[in-house]
């Protein structure tokens, strides 16, 4: 696999499906501007990371179908969620669930094919190895999309450095022959005026094409993390 990212400029004409990912920092603070978004963007699967849900609270969006992996903790941080158009056919998949990757999976057909479609959510605090994402990643089967915040750092995907989380996905990146989608822009505007701006939020692919595919990073939404939509074509965009 090349060090480049996976910048498409998208195409009329075609039949296309919207995945969002955007990090929410607590979603119940942000549903009401969530449900605008998905609307006046036409999304069709949203992938939140930092949900801060527990079984006890609920975030449900008019027309979406809400699929949650809480922290296993059961206390409200960390977390994924994924809403998707209930008009669409698909099926909840098993999640992935541990201290340091919470993983909340559906499985749709798209471009002729079965796709697992997931959220992560990865807390800063835990130094994930590869053996580690490769588990994951067999977790998510042969054909998936991974969209979120994985909280590394690599140049691949538009960090302005390398942390050892970052390395440690980029090797199995690599090994795994997945691809990496996104525009090289910042996504994560910390309050902290000590810390800069840097990119942590972005997609992963797995035997789905990238030349389908096209990444816009966009600033609608008021966490601390910027939205980034992924379109999926059933027609080559370059």
């Amino acid at each position: 696999m090349n060090d480049v990212m996976v910048v498409r400029n998208s195409n009329s004409g075609s039949h296309t499906t919207r995945i969002l990912t955007w990090n929410a920092n607590r979603i119940l603070n942000r549903k009401s501007e969530l449900a605008h978004f998905l609307r006046s963007e036409d999304i069709d699967i949203a992938l939140i990371s930092e949900t801060h849900l527990n079984t006890r609270l609920n975030a449900e969006i008019w027309g979406y179908k809400l699929y949650t992996c809480h922290h296993p903790s059961g206390s409200t941080h960390g977390g994924s969620a994924i809403y998707i158009k209930q008009q669409l056919q698909h099926n909840e998949g098993p999640s992935f669930c541990t201290p340091a990757m919470q993983c909340t999976v559906v499985s749709i057909r798209l471009n002729g094919g079965d796709v697992n479609i997931a959220a992560i959510y990865s807390p800063p605090r835990h130094n994930i190895k590869e053996p580690e994402y490769a588990t994951l990643f067999a977790h998510l089967g042969h054909r998936w999309i991974l969209g979120g915040d994985f909280n590394a750092k690599h140049p691949l995907w538009g960090s302005r450095i390398t942390t050892p989380k970052g390395s440690e996905l980029y090797k199995c990146i690599n090994s795994t022959n997945a691809e990496c989608c996104s525009k090289g822009l910042p996504t994560y505007w910390p309050t902290d005026p000590s810390k800069k701006p840097d990119c942590i939020d972005f997609f992963l692919l797995h035997s789905v094409s990238s030349s389908y595919t096209d990444v816009s990073n966009m600033d609608d939404l008021s966490s601390d993390h910027s939205p980034i939509v992924l379109t999926l074509s059933d027609k080559i965009l370059y």
